[in-house]
């Protein structure tokens, strides 16, 4: 592990981790959303900019978490009525094989 210093807002955070690459571009990022509130409200402090980043993260989380189920399902469904629908044309083609065959029996005699 490897102990790094990052900058969030004006806050010095020192951190141990295994990926210091890793958890810059995420301290990156996470500045780059309390840049994005500070900008858009005046006078905040790095405690509320902090406060609000938190609340947008999560309601982000919750959203692509809503997204996922939803393709979970549609993925579900979807599997669903192709395993039925080759069902289907498996027994379609075991009966037309079956037809043949009696054919071919009954031609053969």
């Amino acid at each position: 592990m490897q102990e790094i210093e990052l900058k969030i807002g004006n806050t010095l955070i020192k951190l141990s981790c295994e990926d210091p690459k890793k958890l810059l571009d995420l301290a990156d990022k996470l500045n780059l959303k309390i840049d994005e509130i500070k900008k858009h409200s005046n006078n905040i402090s790095d405690t509320k900019a902090f406060l609000v980043t938190s609340i947008h993260l999560i309601d982000e989380i919750e959203i692509l978490n809503k997204s996922l189920q939803d393709l979970k399902a549609n993925f579900y469904d979807q599997f669903e009525s192709e395993k039925k629908l080759l069902s289907d044309n498996y027994k379609l083609t075991a009966e037309e094989i079956n037809n043949i065959s009696t054919l071919l029996k009954n031609n053969n005699r």
